[in-house]
C-alpha cells in the first residue's frame, strides 16, 4: 500500500473477511479495527428523551439501553438501523435511574456508555398559607398542588389548637382551641420525583362567644354555644343580665367562678 493510510476490509486467500484495516507507509502494517462505536449522550431529567449520537466508520448497525448492572453485551434486544457512519437516535419514557447505552458497529465490535437519568423536581404548593378560624366554629380546607409520586402528608405543630387530616390533597384544619398552630404539608422522594420543600399554613383561632340571655342560660347546668355544650359546675349561679357575652377558648367545664369572672368583664 502505498498510500500514507488506509482503511478497508481485509480478505484472506480464502476469501474471509478479517477486519477493518489501517496501512500506514512505514512498512505497511496492516492493524484489525476493533473498537466499537463512539457514543455520545448525556445524563437527563426524568421526563425527558435521551439522545444518543453513535459514530463510526464502518457504520453503526444497533443499538439498545440496559439497566447499568448489564455488564457483558447482550444477546436480544437489540434496535437496528441503517448503517452509517453517523447518527442519532432517542429513546424515551425512562424512569430515573443508572443505564447503558449499547452499540454495535458492521463488524461486530461492541462499546457501551454510562448514563443517569435524574428525578424530577416536582411542583409542589398549597392555599391558603394563613388561615382564621374560631374555636367552636366550622373547619376550613388547604389544598395541595402536587405532580409527584412520593407519599403527602399534613401534620399540627399544637394538635391542641388545631388539627389537620389529609384525604388525598386536601387537608382539612379543625379548631381546637384558641390559640395558633402551624400546620405543615410534606412529599417525599418518590421513584421519579425529588421530596418536595415543606409548605406551611399558619392557623389562628380566635375565642368563640355566647350571648347568655334568660332563654340559655343554664338551669340545669348547661350552657350552649354554636351548637356545642359546656356544663357548669359548683354552687348554684346568679343568672346574669340579658344580653351579656361570655367568651370561650376550650371546651373545659364552666364553674361558678367562670361565670362570676364573665360578669365582671
Amino acid at each position: 500500500l502505498a498510500i500514507t493510510s488506509y482503511s478497508g476490509t481485509v480478505y484472506d486467500e480464502a476469501g474471509n473477511s478479517l477486519a477493518v484495516a489501517k496501512a500506514d507507509n512505514t512498512g505497511n502494517v496492516i492493524t484489525a479495527d476493533t473498537a466499537g462505536p463512539t457514543i455520545t449522550a448525556s445524563n437527563i431529567t426524568y421526563g425527558s428523551d435521551l439522545s444518543i449520537q453513535l459514530e463510526d466508520a464502518t457504520g453503526t448497525t444497533k443499538w439498545q439501553v440496559t439497566a447499568s448492572t448489564v455488564t457483558t453485551t447482550p444477546t436480544n434486544g437489540w434496535t437496528t438501523i441503517t448503517s452509517t457512519t453517523s447518527t442519532t437516535v432517542t429513546k424515551s419514557n425512562l424512569l430515573a435511574g443508572d443505564y447503558k447505552v449499547w452499540a454495535q458497529d458492521s463488524l461486530g465490535n461492541t462499546s457501551s456508555k454510562a448514563v443517569t437519568v435524574n428525578k424530577k423536581t416536582p411542583t409542589f404548593s398549597i392555599t391558603p398559607t394563613t388561615m382564621s378560624l374560631t374555636f367552636g366554629g366550622s373547619t376550613n380546607t388547604i389544598t395541595i398542588t402536587y405532580d409527584g409520586d412520593g407519599t403527602l402528608s399534613a401534620v399540627s405543630n399544637d394538635r391542641g389548637v388545631a388539627t389537620a387530616s389529609l384525604s388525598n390533597k386536601t387537608v382539612t384544619v379543625r379548631p381546637v382551641a384558641a390559640g395558633s398552630a402551624t400546620i405543615t404539608v410534606t412529599a417525599t422522594a418518590g421513584t421519579n420525583y425529588l421530596a418536595g420543600v415543606n409548605k406551611t399554613c399558619t392557623v389562628s383561632v380566635g375565642t368563640a362567644t355566647m350571648t347568655v340571655t334568660s332563654a340559655n342560660y343554664p338551669d340545669s347546668g348547661t350552657a350552649y354555644y354554636d351548637g356545642n355544650e359546656h356544663t357548669i359546675t359548683g354552687p348554684t349561679v346568679t343568672e346574669p343580665a340579658s344580653g351579656y357575652t361570655i367568651w370561650y377558648s376550650t371546651k373545659q367545664a364552666l364553674t361558678a367562678s367562670d361565670i362570676a369572672t364573665e360578669s365582671a368583664r
